[in-house]
């Protein structure tokens, strides 16, 4: 059926001081889990080309499955066709975003939602309109017919990356950790330049960025450098990185790790 006009993105800074005799805290960018799928809940995505808006598997590219993560590399392809098998459960899709953006219907058939045996949840397409799968996530889904093959295709709308949001599946555990950190070199003068590397299993240490969510379990290295200031006292300093904790988190003994730093 074709449907009329009908990221999860987080920023942070990272931010290094050196203070005598005392902890810095620099802020490392933050990112939340994301969505598992658990049990019989099984879906697979595909690559179709721009102006292909058969809704069916054959033919087109097989991108992944929902048992690789939510994140799918659409690249080369003009338009992707999410399909859920008769024989998965149910799955309550939230929200699918195209890089930064999410799908959105605009005028001409290349920008409508397509769908079928795929209706909003407790509700019909004519009473809740497209806006049940537009925009981020807000709670408001579709779902499949259980027994019956589900597809919903829509344009890439140019984008690179493809990310399914749901409601109704395990979440995992929430969780960041900040796993290594380190200073090189760790003795210096004044007006010379420390390295910071570190390694965490949230997001890139940048700085402030929009960031794509992440699968559970990647981990993302990055580092920074600081100089020293000219003015800087002598002796030694306690560098902290601190990771920000996320929604839901109960771990955080894991999310900070300290270097010392001795300024000569």
């Amino acid at each position: 059926m074709k449907r009329g006009k009908c990221l999860m993105c987080v920023c942070s800074g990272v931010v290094v001081c050196l203070v005598a005799a005392a902890t810095a805290l620099p802020k490392v960018a933050r990112a939340d889990s994301t969505v598992t799928i658990s049990g019989n809940s099984y879906y697979e995505v595909y690559g179709a080309p721009v102006g292909d808006y058969s809704l069916t598997t054959h033919g087109h590219t097989l991108l992944g499955t929902s048992n690789g993560g939510t994140t799918f590399d659409v690249s080369h392809f003009g338009r992707f066709i999410l399909y859920i098998p008769s024989g998965s459960g149910r799955i309550l899709f939230d929200a699918i975003g195209l890089d930064d953006h999410w799908v959105e219907s605009q005028p001409g058939p290349e920008y409508a939602h397509y769908t079928s045996n795929l209706n909003p949840t407790n509700c019909s397409w004519t009473q809740c309109g497209d806006w049940y799968i537009e925009g981020p996530p807000d709670g408001k889904t579709i779902e499949n017919g259980v027994g019956r093959d589900a597809y919903y295709g829509f344009s890439t709308l140019g984008a690179t990356a493809m990310t399914v949001y749901l409601q109704g599946a395990s979440t995992g555990t929430h969780d960041v950790a900040l796993t290594a950190f380190s200073a090189s070199p760790t003795s210096v003068t004044r007006g010379q330049t420390v390295k910071f590397t570190m390694t965490t299993n949230g997001q890139q240490l940048r700085p402030p960025v929009a960031l794509p969510t992440l699968t559970a379990g990647q981990q993302v290295s990055g580092s920074l450098k600081m100089k020293v200031p000219l003015t800087a006292s002598k002796g030694e300093y306690l560098i902290t990185g601190t990771l920000s904790t996320v929604t839901g988190e109960t771990n955080t003994a894991n999310n900070s790790m300290t270097v010392k730093v001795v300024v000569k």
